[in-house]
């Protein structure tokens, strides 16, 4: 992970093509360019987490059928539907 904007920009390698006169664009420089900016996670990749986490647990071994039924099961839980 990025130690911080001044520490570590995060950088992009020029393309390089293989014509040597014309390389291509920004050749063997780096593009520097500020870190993305961190936003709220929503209520629904919460629910959307807790169910590939319960998935993972309640449902591991099982495969076909089964699996599905145990992965409906879980979603119907997490998210509220009636079955």
């Amino acid at each position: 992970m990025a130690a911080g904007r001044g520490a570590s920009p995060w950088k992009r390698e020029g393309k390089s093509g293989s014509d040597p006169v014309a390389p291509g664009s920004y050749g063997g420089w780096y593009k520097f360019r500020s870190p993305p900016s961190k936003y709220p996670t929503t209520s629904q990749q919460h629910k959307i987490g807790a169910a590939g986490r319960k998935t993972g647990t309640t449902c591991k071994g099982k495969s076909g059928a089964e699996f599905r039924k145990c992965r409906h099961e879980i979603m119907a839980e997490v998210f509220g539907l009636a079955k």
